[in-house]
């Protein structure tokens, strides 16, 4: 709906672009894939990761997995879909700015 595209723009502006370092992920660690954790990625420099051999975001990296998985979204947010331990990106970073 437009009410849910209102939203999205504001959420979008309000948060910086999703950046490993800011949550203490280092090149190397690997993340799984919340919908199936044998899928994985390594996190390559501060904001890009290697899936399936090539260098990419985590939202295309999620996009192609939902759409494989039979989902059409055109909007993913790729932080909201990999995990790194037992927590999303989205969950790691919202805990750590609330400064839990």
């Amino acid at each position: 709906t437009e009410d849910e595209k209102d939203a999205l723009k504001r959420e979008k502006e309000r948060r910086e672009r999703f950046r490993f370092p800011a949550v203490g992920i280092s090149p190397g660690s690997t993340l799984r894939f919340l919908r199936d954790e044998t899928i994985t990625a390594s996190v390559i420099n501060d904001t890009q990761i290697e899936f399936e051999g090539s260098i990419t975001s985590l939202t295309n990296a999620a996009r192609t997995i939902l759409n494989r998985m039979g989902f059409q979204w055109s909007a993913v947010q790729g932080p909201n879909f990999w995990l790194f331990g037992d927590e999303t990106l989205t969950e790691i970073r919202m805990r750590l700015e609330s400064g839990e």
